[in-house]
């Protein structure tokens, strides 16, 4: 079994290198499957996504970024990693509930964005070997983690959010569990630039096979963001692990028309560029991110988002008087004062008839 596991853990070294923010960081692997993190559209924009995280995605790039969301929204991410490596799969799913609603005719209050999510990642096919060399047998490995992510607004300008992970790590017929905390925040100085401060791993979480304990580093990544009206978004992040190793993402999304975006970015860590784009029909939210990633071959990843609920939309004349129909309409009955009663009383005698 140990030399079995040294030589998977050297697979997920691998693609931890190519796929993770720590690639230079020897500790990477311990968390090669969920440092692919959730969604799509971080992932076209070089992973470049901390201080927008404005999608239910932002559970892992940034939990507060959660509290921007004022629709619910469920989500559906597939990838196929390193197509020329084959048995590896990537699947997301996530949904966020917003307590958004209107208190005034331009004002809209929420209690909170809460986010719950699962990834699943697998690596199938892989031959056993102990000292003697190959087995004949093949073995699998699976990890499975589930988000539970909240997010509350700071001000009118900002927000803070959090994010517990449980994530259950299997090798064949072993397992173990461990128990993550991140940290967010994200502040808005003005309405076209944004920045984030996020802490992953604040609690790591930690696998232990025959007596090998695993735990990913804890990482501070600072990002800013700008928008260009509604035409288009550029980001860069900073990240930095307790260890002192580093990365750098940059990205961007154009939106030509609000129905179309595309995106591009890049990783100094890795090297490898990023492209993706987006489709948006009526709720749904189309979106395909393509990673470079050379010679374990390239990886495709897509989902698909819906939206529901919001604060509902006020008519026009907020503040106009509204008939008694659409008050019956709106509230199922109408109250008057007393003064209205003698007045609707004096005005409703009945007509005197000619003989």
């Amino acid at each position: 079994m140990e030399l079995r596991k040294i030589l998977f853990i050297g697979l997920l070294a691998v693609t931890a290198v190519s796929s993770s923010p720590f690639e230079q960081n020897p500790g990477g692997e311990a968390d090669a499957f969920t440092s692919w993190g959730l969604g799509v559209r971080a992932e076209g924009m070089g992973r470049a996504f901390g201080p927008l995280a404005d999608d239910a995605s932002a559970a892992y790039w940034n939990p507060a970024g959660l509290y921007q969301l004022e629709k619910s929204e469920v989500t559906f991410s597939s990838s196929t990693p390193f197509r020329s490596v084959g048995d590896i799969y990537y699947h997301t799913f996530n949904t966020a509930l917003s307590t958004a609603h209107y208190v005034d005719e331009d004002e809209i209050r929420s209690f909170g964005t809460f986010d719950v999510a699962l990834a699943v990642g697998t690596v199938g096919g892989l031959w056993e070997s102990n000292e003697k060399g190959l087995t004949g047998r093949r073995f699998s490995d699976t990890d499975i983690a589930f988000y539970l992510a909240y997010a509350h607004s700071i001000g009118k300008n900002g927000g803070f959010g959090f994010a517990m992970k449980n994530i259950n790590r299997r090798i064949e017929d072993h397992s173990d569990n461990g128990f993550g905390l991140d940290l967010g925040g994200l502040y808005r100085p003005f309405d076209m630039l944004s920045v984030s401060l996020v802490i992953q791993n604040l609690v790591a979480p930690n696998f232990e096979f025959e007596a090998v304990r695993e735990s990913p580093p804890i990482t501070f990544e600072i990002g800013s963001a700008a928008s260009i009206g509604s035409y288009g978004k550029g980001a860069v992040v900073a990240e930095l692990t307790r260890e002192m190793y580093y990365d750098v993402y940059l990205g961007g999304e154009a939106t030509p028309i609000p129905q179309i975006a595309l995106r591009g970015g890049w990783s100094l860590g890795d090297g490898k560029p990023r492209v993706g784009a987006g489709f948006k029909f009526l709720d749904f939210d189309f979106n395909y991110a393509l990673r470079l990633d050379g010679t374990l071959g390239d990886t495709h990843m897509a989902s698909v988002s819906f939206y529901f609920g919001g604060p509902k939309e006020r008519p026009e004349g907020w503040d106009e008087e509204i008939t008694e129909e659409e008050l019956i309409e709106e509230e199922g009955y109408i109250e008057f004062d007393d003064e209205e009663d003698e007045s609707i009383e004096e005005t409703e005698e009945p007509e005197e008839t000619e003989e």
